[in-house]
């Protein structure tokens, strides 16, 4: 093992793609790489790599790789797997610098199609966005597979009054229409099944 005093790890950035990105396998995905390192001072773009791995579960495989701070990895198409399969892409932006130390960067991307029993986590609307003012841009939201109480008081108010606000009512040639709209509760029947 060699240790090198005083030497610090560079600093890999790996601006593009965003994580939680979506792709489709096939996707020509760009890449955009900044490092940064105290002792190295400039960088060879040239020594920065960045890995294209296949994610299945909870690991994964390499599937490609590009050397430079900016430029594209074709994503090859996935033949090996079947639709139902929990799998992912992952790009991993990598630079060692001249005292050996190896500076990581990863960004995990998602297919655009999977299946629902592979979800794990959410971006997006986050607890705290339950606000009067936010919520009123979205058109619907979803609760996926929640446990235990996620808003507090405030942020259960603020969703209230967005439900049982109407919607925007529509508009012909520039004018406004008329609409009608009742939320409706467990008490009212939304359904003309016969008994």
């Amino acid at each position: 093992m060699v240790i090198n005093a005083g030497n610090t790890a560079p600093t890999v950035s790996l601006t593009s793609p965003a994580d939680g990105r979506l792709f489709s396998f096939g996707d020509t995905v760009p890449f955009q790489v900044t490092v940064t390192d105290p002792e190295d001072g400039t960088i060879d773009c040239a020594k920065v790599k960045v890995n294209y791995l296949l994610g299945h579960d909870i690991h994964d495989h390499l599937i490609t790789s590009r050397n430079g701070c900016s430029g594209s990895i074709a994503v090859p198409a996935d033949g090996e797997h079947d639709t139902a399969a929990n799998i992912y892409g992952v790009f991993d932006a990598e630079y060692t610098d001249a005292g050996g130390l190896t500076g990581h960067s990863r960004r995990v991307l998602q297919p655009r199609h999977r299946q629902g029993e592979h979800f794990g986590a959410q971006q997006g609307v986050q607890a705290a966005d339950f606000t009067t003012a936010n919520l009123a841009q979205y058109k619907a939201v979803v609760f996926l597979s929640t446990t235990g109480d996620v808003l507090n008081d405030a942020q259960q108010n603020a969703f209230a009054s967005y439900v049982d606000t109407p919607p925007p009512t529509p508009s012909t040639a520039g004018r406004t229409t008329s609409a009608s709209w009742a939320p409706t509760s467990p008490a009212t029947p939304t359904s003309s099944r016969p008994p």
